[in-house]
């Protein structure tokens, strides 16, 4: 399995998002010094925008995936 792959499963885990909700997310919703994670309310189920809050380990594993991302808008 790759490594990014291993990373999206668990911050689906951590995170508490739905799987779509992960894959259409770009970086400049995340905010990795203050630990959050602005999902768009175009991409939500019920078209409200939502706030997720990073733990530390969830934060530490969006920082791997940058430097997997080679500079790309998406996460994933």
């Amino acid at each position: 399995m790759k490594r990014a792959h291993k990373l999206g499963l668990h911050l689906l885990i951590l995170c508490m998002v739905r799987k779509s909700e992960l894959i259409e997310a770009k970086w400049e919703e995340l905010d990795l010094e203050k630990a959050e994670w602005s999902i768009p309310a175009e991409r939500m189920k019920k078209d409200k925008p939502l706030l997720v809050s990073l733990s530390q380990q969830a934060v530490a594993m969006f920082e791997e995936l940058k430097a997997l991302s080679s500079g790309s808008e998406w996460v994933f």
